[in-house]
């Protein structure tokens, strides 16, 4: 009866303490997918970086692009897990019309670039069909001044922009763009072909797997169930940590 106490015992304290350890794993790692030991910043740097370095990644290069040549059509994409940078230099361009110097996709369902009058900025999709955000980026554009961009986007995560060394990260959740048509020097119709010079041209593109395992927790993380975040923290941390501690565990409880 004594060994069946101890046996008992024993048994319910190493079953607290790997409950206790998994508890606490699953708060780091709940805490940890919401980005709070890093900067947003940080964050978009790190991803950028990791999705531009893939081996299959779409790569395209134009040194200069002439306005009275038809706009150069880059492709497209699946609208899931979505990627494309775009870096260019620009000049020009007339004032008393709308115009895109880059878009993924017709009318208001993707993501353009729109230069209107003195002013550069960039307009997205959402979620919401009726509706789409807008962000200046400029509002005193000089037609005499050469302006160099840098555009990354991950579908329904970010939007990182650089004008002029100036860098701006959008890490709006509800960013849900169409890319089956890039287009460089143009929008959706004629009247929106961009006027001005287009130079050093960089663009890529690629499909990625939105997993969890791959894609920042904190920008996709409706894909992200408790579930999904428990087994995660077990595999990844949960074997380090539980295994060694259960043995320490054993051998104390077995000496009392």
């Amino acid at each position: 009866m004594v060994n069946f106490f101890k046996i008992f015992f024993i048994t319910k304290n190493l079953f607290l303490s790997i409950v206790i350890i998994l508890v606490v794993i699953f708060i780091f790692q709940f805490l940890n997918n919401f980005n709070l030991f890093s900067s947003i910043d940080s964050q978009v740097s790190y991803k950028i970086d990791e999705i531009e370095n893939l081996p299959k990644i779409e790569s395209f290069y134009f040194e200069s692009t002439n306005p009275n040549f038809h706009p150069i059509n880059l492709g497209s994409l699946r609208k899931s897990g979505a990627y494309f940078s775009v870096e260019f230099s620009f000049k020009g361009g007339k004032k008393n019309s709308p115009q895109n110097l880059f878009q993924t996709a017709a009318f208001n369902n993707g993501v353009r670039l729109e230069h209107i009058g003195d002013s550069l900025g960039i307009v997205f999709a959402t979620n919401d069909e009726k509706k789409y955000k807008g962000i200046v980026l400029e509002s005193r554009l000089q037609s005499s001044k050469n302006y160099h961009i840098k555009i990354y986007a991950l579908n329904h995560a970010f939007i990182r922009i650089d004008l002029n060394g100036k860098i701006k990260n959008f890490t709006f959740k509800e960013i849900d763009f169409l890319a089956d048509e890039f287009l460089l020097g143009s929008g959706f119709d004629p009247s929106r072909v961009y006027q001005g010079s287009l130079q050093d041209v960089r663009f890529r593109k690629i499909n990625i797997s939105p997993s969890p395992s791959f894609i920042n927790k904190f920008l996709y993380k409706d894909l992200n169930t408790p579930l999904n975040w428990l087994w995660e923290s077990f595999i990844s941390i949960g074997l380090f940590l539980a295994i060694p501690i259960f043995f320490i565990l054993r051998i104390c409880n077995l000496k009392n």
